[in-house]
């Protein structure tokens, strides 16, 4: 089978080539017999050659006709005018750069462009029935939306007939050492309940407990996919390892899905370990934490939604 193919494809290409020079003799032919007409009745030879080369036209427009006329396919077509671009490109050095990096710039914009796209629009967020999470933030007259204070969370949790479950973050960074590179890495502080009311599970490993979100409880970590592939290679024994965050020895207990970056791009994740009513009322009134909410059973998911 790939015998007798390439024996086509070899054979295709000689009938070509001897068609183009079948083209070739006969386009000279009628050339130089029209030259020597012209000759004949008077003209010096130079001046009919002159003539018959303007009478014919454009050597490369004859052939292409006679192509067309004989019916070359446009794959052939195709190719000549790629050979034909390349000597223009190469007989134009300058040029040719400025294309090459016009068009890297396009294509890297236009990449970039869909990866955003696709993250942000395409490719979904690992949540569970996202049509039924609430995002509170604060509004105060004159000011831009911003952050929840534990007092609003407070109320939100014990008072609202329309939440199932009610989590909170709050948004850091942490100087991460141990495992490669020191790197400076955005994460957050998360109550226990967080990812379980987000419906998000761990890739591998657990989520936090109760306990572990107490205060003066130990130091464990969540960390994201990205963070696993980049920092240990997607090792499957990382849980249990340990990364030095800002001077704390910290343990590994799980990874968290793929495209998972709640809040605010975040890769790693520690339990708040807060005792929110033992905190002085400056503390608790700050607007500093991202409150997300459930939609009980039964209540509508439209917005806006009285919680």
């Amino acid at each position: 089978m790939l015998w007798s193919r390439l024996r086509s494809w070899f054979e295709t290409t000689l009938r070509r080539s001897r068609m183009e020079s079948d083209m070739d003799e006969e386009l000279r032919f009628d050339i130089e017999a029209f030259a020597e007409d012209l000759v004949g009745s008077g003209m010096s030879r130079e001046e009919a050659q002159r003539r018959a080369r303007m009478e014919f036209g454009a050597v490369e427009r004859v052939k292409e006709e006679g192509r067309e006329a004989r019916g070359v396919n446009l794959v052939e077509a195709f190719v000549q005018d790629v050979r034909f671009g390349l000597r223009m490109l190469r007989k134009n050095p300058g040029f040719t750069a400025v294309a090459v990096l016009t068009l890297a710039l396009g294509i890297g914009a236009n990449t970039a462009i869909f990866s955003a796209v696709n993250a942000v629009l395409l490719r979904p967020l690992p949540l569970k029935d996202p049509e039924r999470l609430v995002f509170i933030v604060s509004l105060r007259e004159g000011f831009d939306p911003f952050g929840t204070s534990l007092l609003e969370y407070a109320a939100y949790k014990d008072r609202s007939h329309s939440l199932a479950d009610v989590g909170l973050a709050n948004t850091r960074s942490f100087n991460v050492t141990g495992q490669g590179e020191p790197e400076r890495i955005q994460g957050a502080a998360i109550l226990a309940n967080y990812l379980s009311t987000l419906g998000v599970q761990p890739a591998i490993g657990r989520s936090f407990t109760a306990d572990e979100d107490s205060p003066g409880g130990p130091a464990v970590a969540l960390i994201s996919y990205g963070l696993w592939q980049r920092r240990f290679g997607g090792a499957t024994h990382v849980l249990g390892q340990s990364l030095n965050l800002e001077g704390r020895r910290t343990t590994i207990i799980g990874v968290l899905p793929p495209a998972f970056d709640l809040p605010n791009k975040a890769e790693l994740w520690i339990p708040l370990q807060t005792n929110i009513q033992g905190l002085p009322l400056a503390d608790r009134a700050a607007h500093a934490f991202e409150v997300v909410a459930r939609l009980k059973s039964g209540i509508p998911c439209r917005w806006p939604t009285a919680i």
